[in-house]
This record gives C-alpha cells, structure tokens and sequence, in this order.
C-alpha cells in the first residue's frame, strides 16, 4: 500500500465506498425478503384448514390398587437406641 500512487488510492476508495453501499443494499434486501417469507408462512400456517379426525385416544389403563398393608419400621426401637449409643461414642472418640 505504500507505493500506490494518489489517483491510485482515490480509486480504491472509491472502490471500498462501493462495495460497503452493495453491502447495505444487499443486507436491507434481504432482510426484507426473509421478513415477507417468515410472515407468509406465519399467515398461512394460522389462516390454514386443518382437518381434525375423531380419533379414539389410546390411554393405558390405571393398574390396580392394592389393600392397604401394615407399617412396619426399618429399625425396631431398641436398635435404634443401639445404634444411636454407638454414633456418640464414635464422636467422644473424635
């Protein structure tokens, strides 16, 4: 760029003036041409007819419920108590 001459470098302004105007004319063309696709498409997507079947939905039955059964607990109390007796001499340990 630094051996071009004056006329030179006014040609190739002129050139990059250009190229940024078809750059902004191609770019708010197509803009406009994608904002007419996407809204005909939207039109015809609501304005369309839809034909709607009696079809008969296919729902899985619900299984049978089972008589209520008796609680029983995990740990009986005095297991428990066990248990709990040995998490705290575990922790003086500590």
């Amino acid at each position: 760029m630094e051996d071009l001459t004056v006329s030179q470098l006014e040609d190739l302004r002129q050139l990059q003036l250009q190229l940024n105007a078809n750059r902004d004319i191609y770019i708010n063309l197509y803009t406009k041409i994608i904002k007419q696709t996407f809204s005909t498409q939207m039109n015809n997507l609501v304005d369309g007819e839809f034909n709607i079947e009696a079809v008969k939905l296919n729902v899985p039955q619900k299984p049978p419920m089972l008589p209520p059964q008796e609680y029983t607990p995990m740990h009986q109390l005095s297991t428990l108590e066990e248990v709990y007796k040995a998490t705290m001499d575990g922790l003086s340990m500590l």
